[in-house]
């Protein structure tokens, strides 16, 4: 299997413009839970407290809880930041980075609105109370920005392209024809539009030799090899390359809520939950000239109107530019079922299941290029192409999760509280939104199926009363990663990645996985903090502040057809926010 990644560094992967990977499925289906302030300020650590609107989408008693009814905003600000780090090789070690660049991105969000409405039975056993409510609670916070360079001599992104037009490029496992480079008809998703804007953007040429096209990056040095009688393309001069990658959106729930107080020590509640997302990307990766530009003559070959080749002008390369943008607009539906018992005055427990929800995502699509030369007699040229706008709707099955949570309450001057979950996203599956006598996500479901696991939760909450009108709160969270990979019969760490590499090699028996599933280490942690205002009347207020440090990140700007540099990232995400309430 050793002979696996010498391979690797020859072989070419196909530039993803659409999504349906296991990471897009991680995104989407993961809650990082908001809510009111009073919530975040515990740490979430809610599931056997209830009485807050913010405590509703972690398990539905929290609705019966409270013996009133409630309307609550809470408007906030979120500030993302993100250190990232360049090294322009993926094989290097870490001491290979540079110095981190710091990017900040401030949002306005509204984590979480919402009305309950409690109904008095009359009855003095039994069910005492029903409490029916709208509550929409966020669940994630897309907001991230990237940035990060440094110099390469080693490759191009130019070549990457070059290289899936020469092994791969229609999707097919075939050498990209001049028929398919030249598309002109309406969009087909059929092929590799990242190569089509590339070649007509300038970031690809073509020599011709006896077996046909012969295509390269403009930022590559062509040699011909006498010997073995070919062309030999390698980045001979330095690159300065720069990379940024832009996301924003929120996922929220909008739960109907339906609550029940029986005889005031066993509250029960159900969700019907309508979670929406939406999510923009946008990434730009931009390379030129970093030393001495007669590193990089281009003599590029096109069709003249005659229909054969002919060599072009020669110039210097000076820059290239590749975007993709790419947008996701999200719906789903799910049920989560919770309970919440006091077995005395101080005591209290809960528990809540969720069961998988199933998201329509209708997802679009671009990429455009753009390239600059510079010709001998000192006048630039510029090429700019780019795709149709592409479409496609499909499904998502995301995980189901189950939790649970304890707390003691000390009178009415302080709590404790302790919260667990589980998620199973093993279970997540891609599926098409219309039934087409085939299954388009087998690969990328049998790689969920391998490659996620179950993801395990823990939350605490503090919150203490020194004066009966102020409440100072502390919350702590942390949640291990449920992506995992395994070792091969060397010994080497095998991860979604290489296994959809060399997926049927895999899945034939030619190469092994020797162990079971070992899980990543990275965590996701928080902590937060709180101030609680409740006035005599019916107003009430909540202050928090809460610090999410995301795990470290690895980004492969390119394919890996020789090597490719790498971007680490560490995002860290802080949230300010304000609950204004009322109960009546």
């Amino acid at each position: 299997m050793k002979k696996v990644f010498c391979i690797l560094a020859c072989a070419v992967v196909t530039f993803s413009v659409t999504a349906q990977t296991v990471n897009d499925a991680l995104n989407l289906s993961d809650n990082n839970y908001y809510g009111t302030a009073r919530t975040v300020g515990l740490g979430n650590a809610v599931t056997a407290i209830g009485g807050d609107l913010g405590t509703v989408g972690i398990n539905p008693a929290g609705s019966a809880v409270a013996g009133y009814s409630q309307v609550s905003i809470t408007p906030a600000l979120s500030f993302s930041v993100t250190n990232a780090s360049y090294a322009p090789s993926s094989q290097s070690s870490a001491a290979a980075f540079g110095p981190d660049s710091k990017s900040v991105m401030t949002r306005f969000t509204l984590p979480n609105i919402g009305m309950m409405l409690r109904f008095e039975t009359g009855r003095s056993y039994g069910v005492r109370a029903v409490s029916f409510g709208i509550v929409s609670n966020s669940t994630n916070n897309y907001a991230a920005d990237m940035n990060a360079g440094g110099n390469n001599s080693l490759t191009s992104i130019t070549g990457a392209f070059a290289a899936q037009a020469m092994a791969n490029a229609d999707g097919f496992g075939r050498r990209m024809p001049s028929d398919i480079l030249h598309y002109s008809s309406p969009f087909s998703s059929d092929y590799n539009w990242n190569c089509i804007a590339a070649y007509w953007g300038g970031l690809i040429n073509c020599n011709m030799d006896s077996v046909g096209q012969d295509y390269f990056g403009s930022a590559e040095t062509v040699l011909w090899n006498e010997q073995e009688g070919r062309y030999d393309y390698f980045v001979k001069g330095e690159l300065r390359q720069r990379y940024n990658a832009q996301s924003i959106g929120t996922k929220n729930d909008v739960v109907f809520n339906l609550g029940f107080d029986i005889n005031d020590n066993v509250f029960v509640g159900v969700n019907f939950g309508v979670p929406a997302a939406n999510y923009r990307y946008n990434q730009t990766f931009r390379e030129n000239v970093a030393s001495d530009p007669m590193d990089f003559v281009v003599t590029p070959e096109y069709i003249g109107s005659d229909g054969k080749y002919v060599k072009g002008p020669t110039t210097t390369f000076d820059e290239a530019v590749y975007q993709h943008s790419l947008s996701q607009n999200v719906t789903g539906i799910y049920g989560k079922f919770g309970i919440i018992a006091l077995p005395n005055d101080n005591l209290r427990l809960g528990a809540a299941v969720r069961t998988p929800t199933v998201y329509n995502v209708r997802e679009t699509w671009q990429v455009q290029t753009d390239s600059y030369f510079v010709g001998f007699d000192g006048k630039s040229s510029h090429e700019n192409s780019y795709s149709p706008v592409g479409e496609y709707q499909y499904q998502l099955v995301g995980p189901y999760s189950i939790n649970a949570g304890l707390a003691y309450t000390f009178g009415s001057a302080a709590l404790l509280s302790v919260d667990y979950e589980m998620t199973d996203f093993s279970v997540m599956k891609y599926r098409t939104r219309y039934s087409s006598g085939n299954d388009d996500f087998a690969r990328v479901n049998r790689l969920n199926n391998l490659f996620c696991g179950v993801s395990h939760s823990v939350r605490a909450g503090f919150e203490i009363k020194p004066l009966p009108f102020i409440a100072l709160r502390a919350g702590f969270s942390l949640k291990t990663d449920p992506s995992c990979y395994y070792l091969d019969d060397a010994g080497e760490k095998v991860d979604a990645y290489i296994y959809d590499e060399f997926y049927d090699d895999f899945e034939s028996g030619r190469y092994i996985l020797s162990s079971g599933r070992k899980f990543n280490s990275d965590n996701v942690w928080a902590v937060s903090a709180g101030l609680g205002f409740i006035s005599a009347g019916s107003f009430f207020a909540d202050f928090a502040v809460r610090r999410t440090a995301f795990a470290t990140t690895y980004t492969y700007p390119y394919a890996a057809y020789i090597d490719a540099p790498v971007i680490r990232a560490r995002r860290s995400l802080w949230d300010a926010m304000l609950t204004f309430g009322w109960r009546f």
